[in-house]
């Protein structure tokens, strides 16, 4: 029983240590994609953008934008679902 308790607790130990690295990781990405799609948000942003790129080039920047929002959603799915977890299992510990 002692022994089977020292197992369980190093194993909640070392998933409690690999989720807090990958709610960590999440972040960083959140915050990286969060910066670009605000650098593509200021190019729409940019007074003489439609003015002075071709309509092709707009469509291309709107998919790449809306593509970005997509991934910055499922990665904050991700992060909300592992930062849950984290909670999870530090309360349980």
């Amino acid at each position: 029983p002692a022994a089977e308790e020292y197992v369980d607790r190093k194993e909640r130990k070392r998933a409690l240590g690999k989720l807090k690295r990958e709610v960590e990781r999440l972040e960083g990405e959140v915050a990286r994609q969060e910066q670009a799609l605000a650098e593509l948000t200021a190019r729409f942003a940019a007074e003489d953008y439609y003015s002075s790129t071709a309509w092709e080039q707009v469509q291309r920047d709107q998919q790449e934008q809306a593509a970005a929002q997509r991934k910055l959603q499922e990665t904050l799915a991700r992060w909300e679902s592992a930062a849950a977890e984290l909670e999870r299992l530090q309360e349980a510990s």
